[in-house]
């Protein structure tokens, strides 16, 4: 997506990049400026997830470039989380690291109900009554992968072939 002013360009990438790469980017290619959002466009579901957002993380440089940007996504909600442009990149590989250990540490939890004779629906249950977890952290669609005792799934639904 690109925002043009009479006088440089600003690029807002959303795909996934090492840490640093917008600084990369704009040596190797002077007056543009490079914007990133870390957001998750899922395929297939990416023009829905992002006109319809409940909020837009922005990494920039320079609060012109925010202000120019702002006035795009506003468009899509109010809610805008303006950050540096590296911290930007590194929150799309910490949302991803963190989502991944977050099944990894389901699905190690589901094979130890399966080996101690454990109820998972039980355990399930008081995961979600304790305050610091509760139930918005174990959403209905982890809750399908990782508590079909003997099944080991992505948690991805176009992976899974599960519906939530």
């Amino acid at each position: 997506m690109r925002s043009s002013s009479p006088t440089r360009d600003v690029d807002l990438d959303f795909f996934a990049i090492p840490a640093g790469n917008c600084r990369a980017f704009e040596a190797r290619f002077p007056g543009h400026r490079f914007a990133y959002s870390p957001e998750n466009l899922r395929l297939g579901k990416a023009l829905s997830i992002f006109t319809k957002a409940d909020r837009i993380i922005l990494g920039v440089r320079t609060e012109a470039d925010a202000k120019e940007l702002e006035l795009l996504l506003t468009n899509f909600t109010q809610n805008l989380i303006i950050v540096r442009t590296e911290s930007a990149e590194m929150i799309k590989h910490a949302i991803n690291s963190f989502l991944a250990s977050s099944i990894a540490l389901m699905n190690e939890i589901s094979r130890i109900c399966e080996q101690v004779g454990a109820d998972a629906k039980e355990v399930e249950r008081g995961l979600k009554s304790e305050p610091r977890i509760g139930p918005e952290r174990i959403s209905h669609r982890w809750t399908v992968c990782w508590w079909n005792v003997g099944a080991r799934y992505s948690c991805s639904d176009e992976v899974s072939g599960i519906a939530p």
